[in-house]
């Protein structure tokens, strides 16, 4: 009998849609056993959102401020041949209830030594919350065997405005009248259950080796190679600004609220203006150095740390 743990948290439900699916190969084999644990907070956060708690979120989400975590279920000692990770993104950043978990002791005994593959479903910006989520996996003994990353198709700023009405008023279809739904294709998360059957490969050889590279070949990895320089710069102004926040306090203090209105203003007219920006600029370092920039998406392809 194989074990596998899945750890997940979703404030929308998006993500755990997606795990089902690729579990859909899993579930059917029954020699599988599959154990589910929920990641909760012991101060749940809101959803939907009100934009004063979305922001007050935003400093200890970019920091990597652990909180505390309720007490896993699972036993932390109890023995699993593959790890099934849902990872949800924050502001370029695991989600806070992501990294209280791995940066938690009950986190670092239940991953240590363990194969790990790592499943996100973000708006398009996934690449520094997995390198991140890579470090601290790295730091609690686990394995990165496979990652997953499907994403919003829609165009980037297209889908800022949809993701509005999904994280503000739990509107996820069609908010505005004439833009797509916000999220994953449901077409997208009923076909990720191909990395399923590849996954189920894998486990039962008990060879792990291979399996981020056939996950990619099957389209596991997706990526807006024009974000990418935008995103990779955007981390950097993120953590100068939740710095500058946390200095007046810490979560709900009043002192900082001035400072979380103004990142709330700077925050969409920068992307207004950044993104033709480093649009402009991807496709330059495409076009001029495509060596360079074949090796940077093969490198977030991957579950290599650097």
């Amino acid at each position: 009998m194989k074990k596998i743990l899945v750890l997940h948290y979703s404030q929308t439900g998006q993500l755990t849609r997606v795990l089902d699916s690729i579990l859909t190969p899993l579930k059917a084999d029954p020699a599988v056993s599959i154990t589910y644990e929920e990641l909760k907070p012991a101060k749940p956060f809101p959803f939907p959102w009100t934009s004063k708690e979305f922001f007050d979120a935003f400093p200890e989400s970019v920091l990597e401020k652990p909180i505390e975590m309720q007490t896993l279920k699972v036993n932390p000692s109890e023995q699993f041949d593959l790890i099934i990770l849902g990872c949800q993104v924050w502001f370029l950043s695991p989600s806070q209830p992501l990294t209280g978990f791995l940066k938690s002791k009950e986190g670092a005994q239940l991953l240590n030594g363990k194969n790990v593959i790592t499943v996100s479903a973000s708006r398009n910006m996934w690449l520094n919350a997995q390198e991140s989520v890579k470090l601290m996996l790295k730091n609690a003994g686990a394995k990165l065997a496979g990652n997953i990353a499907l994403i919003d198709r829609a165009p980037n700023l297209v889908s800022v405005a949809t993701i509005v009405g999904w994280l503000f008023y739990n509107k996820k279809e069609n908010y505005f009248g004439i833009l797509p739904p916000s999220g994953i294709s449901e077409k997208e998360i009923a076909e990720a259950s191909r990395f399923g059957t590849t996954i189920l490969e894998a486990l039962n050889k008990n060879e792990f080796q291979r399996l981020q590279e056939k996950l990619v070949a099957q389209g596991g990895v997706s990526m807006v190679k024009t974000l990418v320089n935008l995103e990779l710069r955007a981390k950097f102004i993120f953590r100068k600004w939740a710095q500058f926040i946390s200095t007046k306090g810490g979560p709900g203090d009043p002192k900082r609220r001035v400072r979380t209105k103004i990142f709330a203003w700077y925050l969409p007219i920068g992307l207004l203006v950044l993104s033709p920006i480093a649009f402009t600029l991807s496709n330059l370092i495409m076009l001029l150095m495509p060596k360079k920039a074949k090796k940077q998406r093969e490198y977030f392809e991957g579950v290599e740390l650097k």
